[in-house]
């Protein structure tokens, strides 16, 4: 497990690597809301990598930038934010710089958040069955019952005992 304290990761450069079997690679990522005015930064030179087999915490204080940094990988900040610099290479591709259509396609599929708290992330107006079909749905084409078997088989994986 690889933790970064992001108090301390965003004062500090990882070396540069442009290695396409890396899994991710971010390099001097600043997000930045715009208010009143003024560019107030979220994140700023934020620097990290990531390999295959390695799992990554952000840890900090609460307002440190830790949501604000996974939105920014996974292409969701929304205005009035945006990232203002910095490249965030997923396999390789810095997807900072191509169609929305590519974030979208690995989204939920090849790399996901978890959020501090799931009810805010689920809609109370739909079972979370639904939610977790729609969700692959969104990355598959399959047939209903194929959706439902498998969604079922991944909350019984996550709920076993090791």
């Amino acid at each position: 497990m690889v933790a970064v304290d992001t108090g301390t990761c965003m004062s500090q450069r990882a070396p540069e690597h442009r290695d396409p079997s890396r899994l991710l690679d971010v390099q001097d990522l600043t997000t930045v809301f715009t208010i009143q005015r003024h560019e107030v930064p979220a994140v700023r030179e934020l620097s990290f990598t990531l390999d295959s087999g390695e799992t990554l915490a952000l840890v900090d204080e609460s307002g440190s930038g830790k949501s604000v940094t996974a939105l920014s990988l996974l292409g969701l900040i929304q205005p009035p934010g945006r990232i203002a610099a910095g490249t965030i290479r997923w396999r390789g591709v810095d997807v900072t710089q191509v169609d929305e259509s590519e974030p979208r396609r690995i989204r939920g599929r090849e790399i996901g958040l978890i959020l501090q708290d799931p009810g805010v992330a689920l809609n109370p107006v739909f079972t979370v069955g639904d939610q977790l079909i729609e969700t692959l749905r969104t990355h598959e084409v399959t047939v209903a019952h194929d959706l439902r078997t498998r969604m079922l088989e991944h909350v019984a994986r996550s709920l076993a005992v090791h």
